[in-house]
């Protein structure tokens, strides 16, 4: 009796392994077996007055790799406006059948009024209102894989060389402007959004000899690649060049393995949100995955860590309510990527108190109170998540992205203007969210543009070490970080701090928000 029993024990316990292997397996495979892979990969090098050394390259080689990942591939090389627009057709019809869609793009790309553009060879364009008619506008690049139908869209391009065309235009944008990944979506940018990109000076571009080199492990969901392509091109170029994605994928997507279970899709926005929220929040994951809310709203996760909070003695420009102490936080968070726009706002209170208007403008003239009673009704209409202002801590943890200079990016004053809106460039008013670079966390105007609420009464900074302090527990005045369009360049420090009473209400004050699980 005693043989039969263990002799069935083994045989469930044998069971259960292949089971428990076999679920496994599903899902690591669901994603990629739900459907076939298709790419449409272009590169575009022979302009004739700005010709580039490496797209054809880029293209060639991301080709290659690809059609070994298991996609079928569509290759355009020198392409003129039809070739691409052809290639474009052809993958839309091949993605109604398909599961997951990638676009890779090598070549010049420019941003006219918002709108980004993939300039074909042989492209004519003399003046600025040329580029609709000879370029290709890479919304319809979005636009044909959404209509597609397909689960898994990926977007890269490294197209963000400087305006081919910019000595015959008004206008000085320089790069690709942001462009919002819908549901089930991946877009990667060879470097923030206004800015340029280098080409490379061997094989392939700096941006794409990366991909390449991080795309074929098969133990990184893509967010992770490009994560690390983002590391590694900020180093190696010096901090000059920062790669850029923006992701709405529901869950881990894996190009080189056999796939990922991807969450499939919920009726709703807000229910989609909660629960990456609460599932990849309490997970733990990196500094740089992102999720974006029904209301628009992007966050960026923020790991867990210590840094020196405060500013040294030597610190140009400091005031001496900067007492430098260590800080840990024990817990990541969700930082929102922008400050808060005045279409946030309006969705939600239903009225706009701004004295500069503009849906894509931060919302100004709002006290703490004002905010606490936009948080309150948010915090109504999103299930499962909590949003509230950061703490001083958290704020000042995500502005340095661990620099410990005056600024995310260095000391010099003379470079602010590539990340920030402040009294040395900004024509005396607010301007659009997100237009300068963002800092190593993928942060946009924690310097400048306006002011920011923190959660804390103001006070004054411990001597010695401390973990997640939330500052006084009462007071009369709220801490703002952060600087404005109005400041100097010192004001807008990442140590800087101004205080006020919570009723106060300013055109250079605003804020943005941190998301966190579960209420």
């Amino acid at each position: 009796m005693g043989e039969t029993v263990k002799k069935a024990s083994l045989i469930i316990i044998s069971m259960l392994i292949i089971v428990c292997t076999t679920l496994l397996a599903v899902e690591r495979g669901i994603a990629a077996q739900g459907g076939n892979r298709v790419a449409l990969v272009i590169g575009n090098s022979d302009y004739k007055s700005t010709p580039l050394s490496n797209p054809v390259n880029d293209a060639t080689d991301m080709a290659a790799v690809l059609s070994k990942l298991g996609f079928e591939i569509i290759v355009k090389t020198n392409a003129n406006r039809m070739e691409m627009l052809n290639g474009l057709d052809l993958f839309n019809q091949k993605l109604k059948r398909s599961g997951t869609g990638l676009f890779f793009y090598a070549g010049h790309g420019m941003q006219i009024g918002g709108s980004n553009y993939l300039i074909p060879v042989g492209a004519h364009i003399m003046r600025e209102r040329d580029v609709e008619y000879e370029a290709v506008n890479a919304a319809r690049v979005l636009a044909a894989m959404e209509d597609s139908g397909s689960s898994v869209n990926i977007v890269i391009l490294d197209a963000c060389r400087d305006n081919p065309f910019k000595s015959s235009f008004r206008s000085g944008s320089r790069g690709l402007s942001v462009m919002q990944a819908s549901r089930g979506s991946f877009i990667s940018y060879a470097t923030s959004p206004g800015s340029v990109a280098a080409d490379g000076e061997g094989r392939n571009g700096i941006y794409t000899k990366n991909i390449l080199r991080h795309i074929t492990n098969p133990e990184l969901a893509v967010e992770e690649v490009f994560r690390n392509v983002r590391k590694d091109v900020y180093e190696s170029t010096g901090g000059a060049q920062l790669p850029w994605d923006s992701s709405s994928l529901m869950g881990k997507f894996y190009l080189a393995s056999s796939g990922v279970a991807i969450d499939a899709p919920s009726a709703g926005e807000d229910k989609r949100v909660s629960v990456r929220l609460t599932e990849e929040a309490s997970a733990g994951f990196s500094s740089g995955n992102t999720y974006t809310n029904s209301l628009g709203m992007t966050f960026v996760y923020i790991e867990p860590g210590s840094f020196m909070m405060g500013s040294p003695s030597s610190e140009s420009g400091r005031d001496k309510d900067e007492t430098l102490h260590r800080v840990t936080l024990t817990r990541g968070y969700w930082m929102q990527t922008t400050e808060v726009t005045q279409a946030q706002w309006k969705a939600v209170m239903g009225s706009n108190p701004s004295n500069f208007k503009g849906d894509s403008l931060p919302v100004e003239k709002v006290s703490w109170d004002d905010i606490q009673d936009f948080i309150r009704k948010l915090n109504q209409r999103m299930d499962k998540i909590t949003y509230s202002l950061p703490t001083e801590a958290q704020w000042e943890y995500a502005a340095r992205a661990g620099s410990s200079s005056r600024f995310c990016f260095g000391d010099s004053d003379s470079q602010l203007g590539s990340y920030a809106w402040y009294d040395g460039n900004s024509g005396s008013k607010t301007h659009p969210v997100g237009q300068k670079s963002p800092n190593a966390w993928g942060l946009y105007d924690m310097h400048g543009n306006v002011w920011e609420w923190s959660q804390d009464w103001y006070g004054d900074y411990p001597s010695g070490s401390v973990s997640d302090p939330t500052g006084p527990s009462s007071g009369t005045l709220r801490v703002l970080r952060g600087g404005s369009w109005f400041n100097f360049a010192r004001i807008c420090r990442s140590a800087g701090r101004m205080r006020l009473t919570p009723d106060y209400r300013y055109l250079i004050i605003g804020f943005r928000l941190v998301a966190s699980p579960g209420r």
